[in-house]
């Protein structure tokens, strides 16, 4: 592996995070080695996120659009605004937004159930459904993944309280190009901090080098939930969830160097190139940036 030069300004950064973070393991060789866990990936990289445990994750077949990510030239490969070690992870070019149109349902005691969010609710053919309580406030979540009648199109619904027993549809993604953008939707809810999960949304396309994208949601004690980071266009990337060796749940994301030269199995002359983000101190920052060979062992995942 080679590390990138950050310069004295970004070690400045650097020292900075390694504080607050107090036990992150920022190395690739602190990284815990793990097998590939989800079936489909591309062989050279490490399998998709683990299902979650405490939620009912899903796939559905579906694809990404096309979204620009600062954070990248727009392949998951390094550029002019690569990212630097220490930064946030920005939420721009995210796909879960707030809804056009609103939504809401009465719940019961228990709560809002799966069994209620149906076409009528939704809009949906519901295929996948999950709850969990999200970081930092705790509160519940239910979301939702399935086809929209008639377009086909794949789309993922996050469903929140709204006070005096109803609930609302907070956050919506829906495919723009019915059948042509998305092949696939997962859901999971890593425990990524002491104050509950944080939705890990998926976002897998069609075309040259299958690129994922990926949403990471919170749900603050002030407001809705939101999307607090977002990465996107991670040519035959794979994202999984790390336990480092001091007990922290970190992210750990790998594509090919390019979507051009990447080989059909996912490997390119390059290797992979691996990103780790944790949260600190509330956002979600780069711990780590680096090359891998295809053939080095990667880090098992952990729910």
């Amino acid at each position: 592996m080679q590390r990138r030069d950050l310069g004295i300004g970004a070690a400045v950064v650097v020292a900075a995070v390694l504080m607050v973070t107090a036990g992150f393991e920022i190395g690739s060789r602190a990284r815990a080695r793990q097998p590939a866990s989800s079936p489909g990936a591309p062989a050279a990289a490490p399998a998709s996120t683990v299902a979650d445990p405490g939620t009912t994750a899903g796939t559905v077949a579906g694809t990404v659009p096309p979204v620009p990510d600062r954070s990248t030239t727009g392949t998951g490969v390094p550029g002019s605004a690569e990212p630097i070690v220490g930064t946030p992870v920005p939420a721009s070019g995210r796909l879960l937004a707030a809804p056009a149109v609103p939504a809401r349902i009465a719940a019961g005691s228990g709560g809002l159930a799966c069994a209620q969010l149906q076409v009528r609710v939704t809009g949906l053919v519901p295929a996948s459904c999950g709850r969990a309580s999200l970081a930092p406030s705790g509160r519940p979540v239910v979301w939702v993944s399935g086809r929209v009648p008639g377009s086909r199109a794949l789309a993922l619904q996050v469903w929140s309280p709204a006070g005096e027993g109803t609930w609302e549809r907070s956050l919506a993604a829906t495919e723009p190009r019915p059948a042509r953008t998305w092949t696939a939707v997962r859901v999971a809810t890593p425990a990524l901090s002491a104050g509950g999960r944080t939705l890990l949304a998926q976002f897998r396309s069609q075309g040259p080098g299958a690129p994922l994208a990926y949403d990471l949601v919170s749900f603050p004690a002030g407001g809705p939930p939101a999307v607090l980071a977002h990465r996107g266009r991670l040519a035959h990337g794979t994202v999984r969830v790390t336990v480092t060796a001091t007990g922290a749940a970190v992210l750990d994301d790998y594509s090919t160097r390019t979507e051009a030269d990447a080989a059909p199995g996912g490997a390119s002359a390059g290797g992979l190139v691996h990103t780790r983000i944790g949260l600190v101190a509330g956002s979600f920052r780069y711990l780590a940036r680096d090359r891998v060979s295809a053939s080095d062992p990667q880090p098992q995942a952990k729910g």
